[in-house]
């Protein structure tokens, strides 16, 4: 995306190697951080300022919508990624969250769910549907990345990086 920056985490700089130590993480954060921060008010001064924000249009009629409790869903949410998502990974776990997710998906997206937590929330069940599907497609172990069913690397087949859309999710 054009004028869009990265540091930290989703940055991927490679300054550490595969150490994802938080005091590395967070030294990379402050000097990616301040260059990022330097090349965006670069990018703005030389597009005459800051872009303008996208109007959003809001054509859903919450009275059509049932009520979610937030705070069960987000306690379900993190039990299942715990359990399934955790360190210690394998193909059948990993299709039974990804299954719960897309049903807590439907739910939750068929909610009422306008206030920041709510969509925090939604946010999280796609993220967390993105987190399944990639580590049940890499099938192999690497880094914190552990799968039971495939304990070994396999630099010759996943030696890249991984990459998921929203629109990948569809339909999973």
């Amino acid at each position: 995306m054009p004028r869009l920056l990265a540091c930290g985490e989703c940055a991927c700089t490679g300054f550490h190697g595969a150490n994802r130590l938080g005091s590395n993480s967070l030294l990379e954060g402050v000097v990616v951080g301040r260059r990022a921060g330097a090349e965006a008010a670069r990018l703005a001064a030389a597009a005459g300022g800051p872009p303008r924000p996208v109007a959003i249009e809001h054509a859903v009629e919450p009275e059509h919508h049932h009520p979610i409790d937030i705070d069960d869903l987000t306690r379900s949410l993190r039990a299942a990624a715990w359990f399934g998502l955790g360190v210690e990974r394998e193909a059948a776990g990993l299709a039974e969250v990804r299954r719960r997710l897309r049903r807590w998906i439907g739910y939750a997206l068929d909610g009422e769910l306008d206030c920041p937590r709510g969509w925090e929330l939604q946010n999280m069940l796609v993220l967390a549907l993105g987190v399944a599907r990639q580590a049940e497609l890499r099938t192999e172990s690497r880094g914190v990345h552990y799968r039971l069913d495939h304990p070994e690397r396999d630099d010759a087949r996943w030696r890249v990086h991984s990459r998921i859309r929203l629109e990948d999710l569809r339909g999973l």
